[in-house]
């Protein structure tokens, strides 16, 4: 990938290739097997002209509005060429998620209704929305209620957008996530963290250390909209988000 490829299909592409969904450049097709989580079972859904799937995204902290575009991101990552210095990293990087377990998506592209609410993003979904009104898509079952969904989820290793291979650390691992518009992945949305370990999921700090993060974090106040992406204002969510925040100033708390 790091240098100049002709395909079989004599088609010559530069160094990392081009579209990132792009089944052309053979590169994408290859799965890296240590991408995959062994208790995702969504990863043998992968065909033979399927980009690669990963179970591993980056965080965005506790930002939804413009996280999968080129806007600032109160987390460690962004997307559109966003970059993060250690020095950005005021809240300490042993206070600071980097990386996260993320459900692979599975079943179909997109359907009108249903699927593992914790491996589909349901829309539509108002970006300024209160995040307990996304929490309250999940049935009893686990399942997604009468909304439409999508599996955009870990579906290609190679695209850096949130829908893909992002997360935010609103609502608590293995919740719903919810975006703009069906079938839409450039969308931004509020994408969550999660895994079919028991319990919850691993994430990697910004310090290179692993942490389970269970499904009864603090989460704060989710009846509260989702702060502006420029803000260095404490996350109104808890633990789980000032865990997020690169620079949020929030007091230290154990987890």
């Amino acid at each position: 990938m790091a240098s100049r490829l002709t395909t079989p299909n004599g088609i010559t592409w530069q160094a990392f290739g081009g579209y990132p969904w792009n089944g052309n450049y053979t590169p994408w097709l290859s799965q890296v097997p240590g991408l995959l989580c062994p208790s995702d079972a969504s990863a043998t859904l992968k065909g033979s002209g399927d980009v690669g799937f990963s179970s591993y995204a980056f965080s965005v902290g506790d930002t939804v509005n413009d996280n999968n575009w080129s806007d600032p991101i109160r987390g460690a990552f962004g997307t559109g060429g966003r970059t993060t210095t250690f020095a950005q990293i005021t809240d300490g990087t042993s206070n600071t998620v980097a990386f996260g377990e993320r459900c692979i998506g599975s079943g179909p592209w997109n359907q009108t209704s249903g699927g593992d609410a914790k491996a589909r993003i349901t829309a539509p979904w108002a970006l300024d929305d209160f995040p307990i009104n996304c929490l309250a898509r999940r049935t009893a079952g686990g399942q997604i209620g009468a909304f439409a969904s999508n599996n955009f989820g870990g579906r290609r290793w190679t695209d850096g957008r949130s829908s893909m291979s992002g997360f935010c650390t609103i609502l608590p691992p293995n919740a719903p996530s919810c975006m703009l518009a069906i079938d839409q992945d450039w969308n931004p949305g509020l994408y969550t963290a999660g895994s079919y370990h028991p319990g919850g999921c691993n994430v990697t700090l910004v310090d290179g250390s692993v942490r389970f993060i269970s499904e009864t974090i603090d989460t704060g106040n989710l009846a509260t909209r989702p702060p502006a992406s420029s803000d260095n204002t404490p996350s109104p969510y808890g633990v789980w988000g000032a865990l997020g925040t690169k620079g949020g100033n929030e007091a230290r708390t154990n987890f």
